[in-house]
């Protein structure tokens, strides 16, 4: 039985029955499934043979990918809750792009919050991706890569985009997904086993 009994507290309802109470997962919308079904697709045609694993690994139901890119939709500022126009996935890319490696090298012993948003990414993204509870980045500023970092936020984005074959950072993405040995830089990234 999970979560096993007692580690989610319990609330009598007004009948007697018992009723968990606790974090609640973001319930994903029939058009957001069917945005990343049809993301799945696109991605699918659009990369190698030799990276189906890593397709799979991205797109994988309940999976890492798919609840830090939940968390990341359900931390967006008002207003920019729907799943009309790119938005978030210009968000991304360019959060990807601007990682400054001389910033990032000096971000040493910082948490992960506070070490994005002193790499300039918006408060939203930093809440989302490094607030310590639940789905993370596991990572360690001075030790992880910069170059992982960057993937992670590539490759989230055909899991926020509404139309990924239309998508504006499209050649971001599916470059990303190309790259060799990326279904091993996924599972690293998901596992927080970083080389160094």
């Amino acid at each position: 039985m999970w979560p096993p009994p007692g580690s989610v507290p319990e609330q009598r309802q007004d009948d007697g029955t018992a009723r968990r109470s606790g974090p609640v997962k973001r319930q994903v919308t029939a058009g957001e499934r069917a945005a990343r079904a049809h993301a799945r697709a696109f991605v699918s045609k659009a990369v190698w043979a030799g990276n189906k694993q890593a397709v799979s690994y991205l797109f994988d139901e309940d999976g890492f990918y798919e609840n830090l890119a939940d968390k990341l939709i359900e931390n967006l500022p008002r207003g920019r809750r729907t799943w009309r126009g790119h938005w978030l996935c210009k968000q991304l890319k360019d959060a990807a792009e601007g990682l400054d490696p001389d910033t990032y090298a000096k971000l040493a012993g910082e948490t992960v919050r506070d070490g994005l948003r002193k790499l300039g990414l918006p408060r939203y993204m930093a809440d989302a991706l490094g607030a310590g509870a639940g789905v993370t980045l596991k990572i360690q500023f001075g030790t992880t890569p910069l170059g992982n970092l960057s993937k992670t936020l590539r490759v989230l984005i055909p899991l926020v985009c509404p139309r990924a074959g239309r998508c504006p950072a499209r050649d971001e993405f599916v470059k990303t997904m190309c790259s060799p040995a990326i279904g091993d830089h996924l599972k690293e990234i998901a596992n927080g086993g970083w080389r160094t």
